[in-house]
């Protein structure tokens, strides 16, 4: 199972004068890594009414129906693997492909991700 007690979710966005580092704090969802690792696939529910940034305004604002906050109301969004690749940018040790809903639109986006279960690596990505 993934929690926030063994994983987190975080994103990087551009914003003058710098970059802006946030997370969500509340998600979880099945992993059949334990079953067998080399078809792994997830399914995430994400509360996207928990992220979270070092700028108070700017979590204020994420949480709204401009970014978070679906027009219909609803913060449970989904994130859902099509592909996971061992590898990735920057030493993750893993490239995940999924289809995100959000806003009621799904998307495939591509991220960067760490196994951490394995000695070395963080809980990032």
């Amino acid at each position: 199972m993934i929690t926030p007690e063994n994983s987190k979710i975080e994103f990087f966005a551009s914003r003058s004068p710098g970059v802006i580092t946030a997370a969500f704090e509340t998600f979880s969802g099945p992993s059949d890594y334990a079953v067998n690792p080399k078809r792994v696939h997830v399914t995430i529910t994400i509360d996207t009414g928990s992220v979270t940034t070092d700028t108070p305004d700017l979590t204020k604002h994420l949480k709204t129906a401009d970014f978070f906050e679906g027009s219909q109301g609803t913060r449970k969004q989904r994130l859902e693997s099509t592909e996971i690749k061992a590898g990735g940018e920057k030493g993750t040790t893993h490239t995940v492909t999924g289809n995100l809903q959000l806003h009621g639109v799904t998307k495939s986006i591509t991220f960067p991700a760490n196994d951490c279960s394995k000695p070395g690596s963080d809980n990032s990505g």
